[in-house]
């Protein structure tokens, strides 16, 4: 292996000189880079399409040469129809005006590039309607559709409309977000975004050449009917000893309004199920039909089978086992380094079952992402799902540490509230709900929860932060954010030297030694 080395070494000490002896000196000339585009940009330009002016008009247009390091960059244009007149104004731009109808190739040229531009000069054609839907539009909640939406003629020069979207009647009062529109290419769509069933907005569609050209339509918001339902896990095998397995449902279509459903058992003697929750109630060793029943109908169900055993569980608690938490890679992060900003995530996913964890690239290796969701909003269960979890596992607390201290951030909106949920398990499995149960965050800007360690000093603990809310906790994504529906985990750490711990009478201390 040491020889290889060697000989790769040298081969690329031979690379190095032969680059550094064909390196031009100072006084040579510069390589030339040649233009290889040039782009356009114009009122009643895009490229790939006609591009038309109209008789007797003048447009200004804007040439770019590409690369933006190509030696020669200034551009000159000439005309082949005098009735398509080009006048260059310097800065790469130019006027173009027609003076008769007809077509001209208009030569846009470097030093050593040129790229030919046909330019269409025609009579202007006036819009004389705009074509809108007759009949109200119905607006499946959750999705967005194209409308027919036109400026008339079709062949009319300006085919450009200003658009505004208005409610009419709405739940929420004078909900101007439930809807939006969308210009795309030629297509018109109109998007539901924050809008209860049964809302109406009203869309007015002005022309830009002729504003005493409009139209409007109504748009009426309806449910997104569910198609089928059934488990994200068919036929699991339950221990008889797990008190945390719940069954959790699967929807087809995911953007469907109807997702809640009620859940029932065949033989409640062997394994009952909560109706509302989903959370399996094993009795005895066997086999029961687990039924789902979709909200919208007693017709849309789906089934599968569950079998009890009496093997021994590997849950803590929901979404959480022994196996898991021993997979983790030990902490190896010092107390001043526990800080948010110095995670690095990748990519973002969300799931839906009960086990499905999505680790990501923290420093250190130290800590794991668990993302799951919770179609039944059952606060204040301690064994349920949240929406984000994140896992420091096995940190040692240090001797001299009498706290442990949480940092959150939140971005909320004033009528918006998070709930969170901080765990601690030992080393025997032994877990502490912290929290008992869950708290609740509003828009206070900074909080910051502190817990007695006195008790732990020198022991290695896995630390649980659970949050329940729509954007999640460890997001960094600024359209969340700024959108003020985030809340932001910030720090984890302990009264050492050095390390300031904040008082906040936000949560009281509880007694948390007895375990939970």
């Amino acid at each position: 292996m040491k020889k290889n080395r060697r000989i790769v070494l040298s081969l690329l000490s031979i690379f190095a000189l032969v680059g550094c002896g064909s390196k031009p000196t100072p006084s040579g000339n510069s390589q030339t880079i040649v233009g290889t585009d040039i782009t356009f940009k114009a009122t009643g330009y895009t490229e790939g399409k006609d591009f038309k002016i109209i008789r007797g008009a003048e447009v200004t247009i804007q040439a770019t040469v590409l690369p933006k390091n190509a030696t020669n960059r200034v551009v000159t244009w000439t005309s082949d129809n005098d009735d398509v007149e080009v006048t260059d104004i310097g800065d790469n731009k130019a006027k173009i005006k027609g003076w008769d109808v007809g077509e001209a190739n208009i030569t846009v040229k470097t030093a050593d590039y040129s790229e030919v531009l046909k330019v269409y000069c025609v009579t202007e054609i006036l819009p004389k309607s705009i074509s809108v839907p007759t009949e109200v539009v119905e607006l499946r909640d959750n999705t967005r559709m194209e409308v027919n939406v036109h400026v008339m003629p079709e062949d009319t020069t300006n085919q450009g409309i200003n658009v505004s979207v208005s409610p009419l009647t709405t739940k929420k009062e004078n909900n101007t977000n439930g809807m939006t529109y969308i210009l795309q290419d030629e297509f018109f769509y109109v998007k539901e975004l924050e809008a209860d069933i049964d809302d109406t907005y009203r869309v007015d569609v002005v022309s830009q050449r002729d504003p005493n050209i409009k139209a409007s339509f109504t748009v009426k918001i309806i449910p997104y009917e569910v198609d089928t339902v059934t488990f994200t896990h068919l036929n699991p095998t339950v221990s008889l000893h797990d008190p945390t397995y719940r069954m959790t449902p699967k929807y087809e279509p995911e953007a469907t309004t109807y997702l809640k459903s009620t859940f029932t058992s065949s033989n409640p003697e062997i394994c009952d199920i909560d109706l509302n929750t989903g959370k399996l109630l094993p009795k005895q060793v066997g086999q029961t039909t687990i039924r789902v029943t979709s909200e919208m109908s007693d017709s849309v169900y789906g089934e599968t089978t569950v079998t009890i055993t009496d093997n021994p569980t590997d849950y803590l608690f929901r979404c959480f086992t022994k196996e898991m938490m021993d997979e983790l890679p030990v902490s190896t992060i010092v107390n001043q380094d526990m800080e948010f900003d110095k995670v690095a995530f990748a990519e973002w996913k969300s799931a839906f079952s009960e086990d499905t964890w999505y680790g990501h690239a923290l420093d250190g290796g130290w800590a794991k992402w668990i993302v799951g969701i919770d179609y039944i909003d059952d606060n204040d269960q301690p064994d349920d799902d949240r929406v984000n979890t994140l896992v420091y596992n096995k940190v040692m607390v240090p001797q001299e540490a009498n706290i442990v201290q949480f940092v959150f951030r939140s971005h909320l909106h004033p009528e918006d509230t998070s709930l969170v949920r901080i765990l601690m398990v030992e080393e025997d499995y032994t877990i502490h709900d912290m929290t008992n149960g869950w708290i609740e965050f509003d828009q206070t800007y900074d909080k910051f929860i502190n817990f007695d360690m006195t008790g732990y000093r020198g022991k290695a603990l896995t630390w649980i932060i659970e949050q329940d809310h729509g954007y999640d906790i460890f997001d960094k994504d600024p359209d969340h954010c700024c959108t003020c529906k985030h809340l932001q985990f910030r720090a984890m750490r302990f009264d050492v030297e050095g390390v300031t711990i904040t008082e906040d009478p936000f949560y009281e201390l509880k007694d948390i030694h007895a375990g939970a």
